[in-house]
């Protein structure tokens, strides 16, 4: 058997991140172009997210094309426009009659409170980062980010 070191040893699987240093805030981006079946187990009591209902077994879209994992909390939800958009441009989703619509659930943590609040992750962010892309990361934060493990558990607690 094969030991698969990072994500994007797995055929398909592309990597990006963009950040902003001094908002200390940013996005990660992980494609898979061709289409990849997704599960989310969401814990917490203040989650934030977009799409996540594509990720159950009996809904209509048997595929997702990415998954987008942002700061800025609900704000940073705005970063999943940019992967659909870069998406859709190269034909990338779900055929829906002339066109399609690229799948791609979406997580947000809360960092508002650290950096910069009023830089956030959104459409720009991503999109300056899009027009180049690399099936491998390129920067060390996103090679970081390609060696975290596959399931991510994140909880909130409850103040006491």
């Amino acid at each position: 058997m094969t030991e698969i070191k990072t994500i994007t040893a797995i055929e398909g699987i592309k990597v990006g991140h963009a950040h902003n240093l001094e908002a200390l805030t940013g996005v990660t981006v992980v494609l898979c172009e061709a289409g990849a079946v997704g599960g989310v187990d969401m814990r917490g009591t203040a989650t934030g997210s977009r799409e996540i209902n594509p990720l159950d077994h009996s809904h209509i879209v048997p595929k997702v094309h990415g998954i987008c994992l942002a700061g800025g909390s609900a704000y940073g939800l705005d970063a999943a426009g940019g992967v659909m958009k870069w998406l859709e441009e190269r034909g990338i989703g779900f055929p829906v009659g002339p066109t399609v619509v690229p799948i791609v659930p979406s997580a947000i943590i809360f960092d508002l409170s650290i950096g910069d609040h009023k830089v956030r992750p959104d459409i720009a962010m991503h999109t300056r980062h899009a027009k180049t892309p690399q099936p491998l990361p390129s920067s060390r934060v996103a090679s970081e980010s390609a060696r975290a493990p596959l399931s991510v558990n994140c909880s909130a607690r409850k103040a006491r």
